[in-house]
């Protein structure tokens, strides 16, 4: 029905469009359909641009569904970068206390190493002390027994003598 009418208009402005082109007056019939027909124009312009505000409108969605989809897929990226980034601390975090660990133990190792060297040279400091005494010892022993000697030298040289002298007289 609606297209039964919109042909009646066209052909009704046809007629309109020939008497003014014919130089005839208009009459107030001739205007209404002149008006019908400019209305019903708009009316295709409207639709016409509500189509396309329609459909831009649909593109303008669907870009936003599909910049949605991209935020999320970046969102998801940003977490696992996250997620890693947070491993990677606690394996870092993991391998430094490991290697702390081992500075401790070694640290203590050497501790106990400076502690039985010690223990060592005082060992040593001791026995050198203990050599020394008997050393000491020893000398004096061997300074007694030479100056004992010499005594007895000396005894035994004076009895030469007497006994040359002795022998001589």
């Amino acid at each position: 029905m609606e297209q039964l009418a919109a042909v009646a208009v066209d052909k009704a402005a046809e007629a309109v469009l020939r008497r003014i082109e014919a130089g005839k007056k208009l009459s107030a019939e001739d205007l209404v359909v002149l008006m019908i027909a400019s209305n019903r124009e708009i009316l295709k312009q409207i639709v016409q641009t509500r189509d396309e505000l329609a459909n831009a409108l649909s593109q303008v969605r669907g870009e936003i569904a599909q910049v949605r989809g991209e935020i999320v897929e970046v969102n998801k990226r940003i977490d696992d970068l996250q997620r890693a980034m947070v491993e990677m601390q606690a394996s870092f975090a993991r391998r430094l206390d490991e290697t702390n660990k081992r500075i401790d133990d070694l640290q203590k190792a050497m501790v106990e190493m400076q502690a039985n060297f010690a223990k060592r040279l005082d060992e040593t400091n001791k026995r050198i002390d203990d050599l020394q005494k008997r050393i000491d010892y020893l000398q004096k022993a061997v300074v007694d027994m030479q100056a004992s000697l010499n005594k007895r030298i000396d005894s035994l040289y004076e009895l030469s003598i007497k006994g040359r002298v002795e022998t001589s007289h």
